[in-house]
This record gives C-alpha cells, sequence and structure tokens, in this order.
C-alpha cells in the first residue's frame, strides 16, 4: 500500500512564487472592469500573504510595469511576427494587438488597458517607459537624428485609435470584422511608417 502523501500547499520557490503574482495580477486585471485590482485581490488570486508582493516587486506599480514589460515582450516577439523589415510586418503586428486584445489570459483586455493607460494614471508612465525604451529596439528603430522615435508614437496612436474604434466605440462593420481582415487591411500602412524609421 503506497504512503499517504501530505497535505496541505506546496511550498513554492521564488521563481514560483513570482510567476504566480504576475499571472494573477494579469488575471486580477481581466476581471476588474473599470477599476484597477488591489493589491490585497491580486494576493487572494495568487495565494500570497500580501508582504510578499512587496518583496518581490517593491510596490504595485512595479509589479505592473513587470506585467507590461512581460506582456510587451510577448507581443512583440520576433519569432511569431517575423522581421520588423518584411513588408508583411505590419500586417502580423496589428494581428497581435488585436489577438491579444481580446484574450482574456493576456491580461490585458483592451478596456483594462485603456482604463488603466489613459483613464487611470497607474498604468500611463510605466507604459510610457516600455514604448519609450523597449519597443524601439524590438522594432529595430534608431533614433539617429532625434526624430525616429517618433515613428514608435504614431504606430502606438494607430493601434490605441483602432482598439477604440472596435472595442469602446465598437463601430461598424470595424467591430465585427475578423482579426485577420482589418490586420489585412490595416497593417501595410504600420509597414510604411517603420520602413521610413531606417
Amino acid at each position: 500500500m503506497p504512503a499517504s502523501r501530505k497535505r496541505g500547499r506546496r511550498r513554492k520557490s521564488d521563481g514560483d512564487t513570482r510567476a504566480a503574482i504576475i499571472r494573477a495580477a494579469k488575471e486580477s486585471f481581466a476581471h476588474a472592469g473599470r477599476r484597477a485590482p488591489t493589491i490585497r485581490a491580486i494576493a487572494e488570486r495568487a495565494g500570497v500573504d500580501q508582504a510578499l508582493i512587496f518583496y518581490y516587486f517593491g510596490s504595485k506599480e512595479k509589479l505592473f510595469y513587470e506585467m507590461g514589460s512581460e506582456g510587451l515582450k510577448n507581443f512583440l516577439d520576433l519569432r511569431s511576427l517575423g522581421s520588423p523589415t518584411s513588408s508583411k510586418f505590419g500586417t502580423a503586428l496589428v494581428k497581435a494587438f488585436l489577438e491579444q486584445c481580446e484574450s482574456r489570459s493576456s491580461g490585458m483586455s483592451f478596456e483594462a488597458f485603456f482604463q488603466g493607460a489613459i483613464a487611470g494614471s497607474h498604468l500611463r508612465p510605466l507604459l510610457t517607459q516600455l514604448w519609450s525604451e523597449d519597443a524601439p529596439t524590438r522594432l529595430q528603430v534608431s533614433d539617429r537624428d532625434g526624430h525616429d522615435n517618433i515613428v514608435i508614437g504614431l504606430i502606438v496612436s494607430q493601434l490605441l485609435g483602432l482598439g477604440i474604434a472596435r472595442y469602446l466605440l465598437k463601430l461598424e462593420p470595424l467591430a465585427s470584422t475578423s482579426v485577420e481582415r482589418v490586420a489585412a487591411a490595416y497593417g501595410p500602412a504600420l509597414s510604411l511608417l517603420l520602413s521610413r524609421a531606417r
């Protein structure tokens, strides 16, 4: 007869705990609606004490930064998007953006993103930093003359405008058109913007 297993919560390693907190933050954002999730709600979902969130991340803002940074890295993963120099890159970028907006598992539905970054204040400075520092490198945009990074801002504005029209205003036929069709129609303009920053 096999020995009985001890019951109870298994102690997690540092890496497991950190990952569990980020995962809980994403899930909390996905269900938070118009308000940012509280540290208490995130801790409860992760099954940890609130103090551990501050231990691993230092503050609520830094936790959101880590979550946003991970999301940006996944969103701008060139292994799935292809080369930024490709004429098809803009289409792949729009498709990835729309799929992220529609994915509950990403923790960043467009409404949650919009409320946190635009209507609220808790994500705005962090996302600004991510886009101004990380995105240019990933998109292979060099700021040779001090103006090329404007392209990043233009791309962000295009994606935000698309998200607002599709998910918040629900303008038809855009709101009900397939992701693939929207990406195919909208993507070439972003590819053109990127080509002018090289």
